[in-house]
């Protein structure tokens, strides 16, 4: 083998750069040029990748480990927990006592036993509007208020939403 030696220009650093400041810059840096060659009805990069197919038989290993193993499960019940506390505050904005109160001009122990008649599940609180809610919740009221005319006990009548 023979030995090359190649000769090499002085190089300038005309910056002295943090990695941080190095890779803002980089990610913030702009091409100079951009080329167009205007070719008509040039399909997108987009439309030419495939669906994404996922076997029913086939699954990666992340998914046995997260099936499985403790780490696995504490991460899914974070993600749940991270979901429902999104939810959480939107739920109750749409449906608390003193909105219930103000649509029924029910008080106190009535106004509990017409909530537990109600039985609505956070999903269904979560996905309607709030004026559906509203409709749904006068429409209970009048079930509510015919049951405890007859004598019966509302909280039996109840059927979930």
């Amino acid at each position: 083998m023979n030995k090359i030696i190649y000769g090499l220009d002085e190089v300038v650093i005309k910056k002295k750069f943090t990695q941080e400041a190095f890779i803002t810059e980089i990610v913030l840096m702009k091409p100079k040029d951009s080329i167009s060659f205007n070719l008509p009805n040039m399909p997108t990069a987009q439309s030419q990748t495939p669906p994404k197919y996922k076997s029913p038989l086939s699954f990666g290993i992340d998914e046995i480990y997260n099936k499985f193993s403790r780490k696995g499960k504490n991460k899914i019940k974070a993600q749940d927990l991270i979901a429902s506390s999104y939810r959480i505050p939107i739920i109750n904005k749409k449906y608390n006592k003193t909105i219930v109160e103000e649509i029924t001009n029910l008080r106190d122990k009535e106004l509990e036993a017409f909530m537990t008649f109600c039985n609505f599940t956070d999903d269904y609180i979560y996905q309607t509007s709030e004026y559906q809610l509203q409709q749904m919740i006068l429409f209970k009221l009048t079930i509510f208020v015919s049951n405890k005319t007859n004598n019966a006990d509302p909280s039996q009548a109840s059927d979930k939403s």
